[in-house]
């Protein structure tokens, strides 16, 4: 498995080569990210888009706090070595996961919510299992019943479905390490940023 390491600027690369394939068939009037993985790619998006910015999270009941510093120590290979043992392990226990009984995701509301829109777009670093995307998209047709929401993620382990509809993605099977990723050297200014909402 493809393990990519992503700095901050490498990160916006991505990003709006994503958004490249996007702006011939879309143009959104709000962009939605899922905290935190997705503030930067969100940020970037929406300044690509010239549109606002909405904040949604999920909260996961498996996350368990990382020591981000011996994380940010190891080599390179027992870094990849980690992440594919923890996408295994992830696709593992959401095999045969029930959709239906995901919980929408929560506005944040850092950001203003915008009074209406016809056309929404939901950006993520990365589909796993799906549930995340899906949570997003529940919290976004309740509050947009009538919107076109689109799904947009640098990477996806999994193919588009009638659970899982997603439009964009930029990797397949790609292992990631974006600075939202604890193990990365860009951790801590990627806390900084998110915690002042400082890369705005």
């Amino acid at each position: 498995m493809v393990f990519l390491e992503l700095n901050i600027d490498s990160l916006k690369e991505s990003t709006l080569s994503l958004c490249e394939m996007i702006s011939p068939d879309f143009k959104p009037d709000f962009v939605a990210y899922l905290a935190r993985g997705g503030y930067l790619i969100g940020c970037d998006a929406a300044r690509f888009f010239e549109c606002p910015l909405v904040e949604l999270d999920k909260h996961r009941t498996e996350h368990v706090k990382k020591d981000t510093d011996l994380l940010r120590r190891l080599p390179r290979w027992a870094k990849h070595a980690l992440r594919e043992t923890e996408q295994h392990f992830r696709r593992v226990f959401s095999n045969g996961k029930d959709f239906g009984e995901i919980q929408p995701a929560i506005m944040t509301n850092r950001y203003p919510l915008p009074a209406k829109a016809s056309r929404i777009l939901l950006v993520d670093d990365s589909i796993d299992s799906g549930a995340s995307i899906v949570a997003g998209r529940l919290k976004l047709a309740s509050l947009f019943p009538e919107a076109d929401v689109r799904v947009a993620a640098l990477n996806s382990f999994i193919r588009p479905s009638e659970q899982v509809a997603f439009d964009w993605v930029l990797f397949e099977n790609t292992l990631l390490s974006t600075p939202s990723s604890a193990d990365s050297p860009s951790y801590e200014e990627f806390c900084r940023l998110y915690d002042t909402d400082g890369y705005r």
